[in-house]
């Protein structure tokens, strides 16, 4: 069976979203089609331009086109919660317009693969709706007030049943969508909680390897097989979903911006070292396409005395921070604050 994918982003995530292109060519060995939603017309030109295999971008507007719920939405939130407001939106377009599509696996554009994305399909089976947990550990158990489920990663069979979760989830999305919390309810994240008791045919992902994140995984055990791959408690990781990522400029990462969440040596050598290659190949390609790009690249404000960051080996003496820089692998140094857990070597 062919295999149906999608995300969307605009011009701040580009380098991400091309480097998640390319780690699902790289991992996806089935046939596939990618639908790509352009956030924005700058987006969809260096995505054609680059001529992926295997995609097939969309305009925004060709979403929006004729919806008059979604341009209501559009005018009274910002522009990320209208992003929020029409996640289920793009997937009911690209399902109706597209009959052929059994079923259709959305993942955020900061997400990244380490290995096949097969764990997904195969939990889907007997199911019409999967979503993932946060999977918080202990110390973070407060943390479900915000959502019980992530929904950067859903998987959605094109049948009665997964089509009925979608239309609700966009007429709740609709009606309030909003990066506050207010009686119980938070952005678009809050109205999966209670899917797999409200829906018929809803599961939730229990593969550990697919859906690691920052705020889940301070509580595995994390290693590599022989050829170096990541694992945790033992498995391949499927996906990390770098959703706390910032550049400070395309040299200097923030791995987590989110300092609650800690790192360990292991987490930034086996999942955020190889990320960032990654990124600065996806900076390559773009700037193939437009040479000045910066967007989604530049946030001097983002770090603080409190992070523990990774920076290329040649701007270490241009860093003015307080953090000694400590080898990583020969290109790449950490530089360790509180964040930063076990040992520093």
């Amino acid at each position: 069976m062919r295999r149906y994918y999608s995300t969307f982003f605009d011009r701040n995530y580009l380098v991400k979203g091309v480097a998640f292109i390319e780690s699902l060519h790289r991992h996806e060995k089935n046939d596939f089609e990618l639908f790509v939603v352009c956030l924005d017309e700058l987006t969809r030109i260096v995505i054609d331009r680059l001529h992926f295999p295997k995609v097939t971008t969309i305009p925004l507007h060709d979403i929006e086109a004729g919806d008059l719920d979604l341009n209501i939405a559009k005018h009274n939130r910002s522009i990320v919660e209208y992003y929020w407001t029409a996640s289920p939106t793009i997937s009911i377009r690209i399902l109706e317009r597209n009959p052929r599509i059994e079923a259709l696996n959305y993942l955020d554009a900061d997400i990244y693969f380490f290995s096949s994305p097969d764990p997904i399909w195969e939990e889907l089976h007997g199911h019409s709706f999967l979503i993932h947990g946060h999977r918080f550990p202990p110390r973070l158990k407060s943390c479900e007030k915000w959502g019980k489920y992530n929904a950067g990663m859903h998987c959605i069979r094109n049948d009665p049943k997964g089509m009925e979760v979608l239309y609700r989830w966009r007429e709740e999305s609709n009606e309030w969508c909003y990066y506050q919390m207010k009686d119980g309810n938070f952005a678009n994240q809050t109205n999966l909680d209670k899917w797999t008791e409200r829906f018929d045919g809803v599961g939730e992902l229990q593969n550990i390897g697919a859906g690691l994140s920052p705020w889940n995984h301070e509580q595995y055990r994390h290693g590599s097989d022989k050829e170096g791959r990541p694992l945790v408690n033992g498995i391949p990781v499927t996906f990390y979903h770098f959703h706390a990522l910032e550049f400070v400029n395309p040299y200097v990462i923030v791995p987590i911006k989110n300092t609650m969440y800690p790192l360990t040596v292991d987490i930034l050598r086996l999942l955020f070292l190889p990320y960032a290659y990654a990124l600065h190949q996806a900076m390559a390609k773009v700037q193939s396409v437009v040479p000045n790009f910066s967007f989604g690249l530049v946030n001097q404000e983002v770090l603080t005395p409190n992070h523990t960051f990774i920076g290329r080996k040649e701007l270490a003496d241009k860093i003015q921070v307080n953090q000694t820089p400590i080898k990583l692998d020969d290109n790449w140094n950490y530089y360790k604050s509180n964040q930063l857990i076990g040992s520093a070597a």
